[in-house]
């Protein structure tokens, strides 16, 4: 049985968290659009239009999977370690393939170059670090640890965007505003997997 302190802390972390990402958001994107420009801005939302499509199919709801089954038999050791296993290898995999297909789709239709292999790499890593984030997110909403989550992926919005900003004011463009979305998006996804 939760108690009201458990269900309370988990709906302000998930609160904060969703405030969080709404404001940086609001913030961010009118930034971007000054900064790179009518074309720039339009690859950009290209770019987070085709990574929201891909990340369901990414994801085969092993997140929702490792939520409701971990917090079903919480004290059941053998049974988080195998079904943590399981999604982690369904999500490997499906994330893999996805990845693979996201990638051709942008090296067919991008220029041959170092710059879309660059920019296609990116896109891939940010992806899979998404992947990762939501994997680990999952087994921690399961055993009721939402803070653990939410904490590091708002303060990775806020330096993801930050460092995106940051990049594409110096002259990277699109590549820097996904450049510094997957560098905050990296550390986030290894701090959350620790913990």
């Amino acid at each position: 049985m939760l108690s009201i302190k458990t269900i309370s802390k988990g709906i302000v972390s998930v609160g904060t968290w969703s405030a969080t990402k709404l404001l940086v958001t609001g913030i961010i994107l009118p930034v971007y659009s000054r900064l790179l420009g009518i074309e720039g801005y339009g690859q950009y939302a290209y770019y987070v239009a085709l990574l929201l499509l891909a990340s369901q199919p990414a994801n085969c709801g092993m997140r929702q999977t490792l939520t409701k089954y971990l917090a079903e038999r919480a004290e059941d050791h053998a049974w988080r370690r195998d079904m943590a296993r399981f999604a982690g290898s369904v999500n490997a995999v499906a994330a893999g393939l996805v990845g693979i297909v996201v990638a051709c789709l942008l090296l067919s239709s991008l220029p041959l170059g170092f710059k879309s292999l660059l920019l296609t790499a990116v896109v891939v890593g940010l992806l899979w670090s998404e992947q990762l984030l939501q994997y680990a997110g999952g087994i921690l909403y399961g055993l009721h640890r939402e803070e653990h989550a939410t904490l590091p992926a708002s303060l990775g919005i806020v330096f993801g965007g930050a460092f995106g900003v940051g990049l594409a004011a110096a002259g990277f463009g699109v590549l820097g505003a996904l450049s510094g979305t997957l560098i905050a998006g990296i550390v986030v996804a290894v701090v959350t997997m620790r913990l």
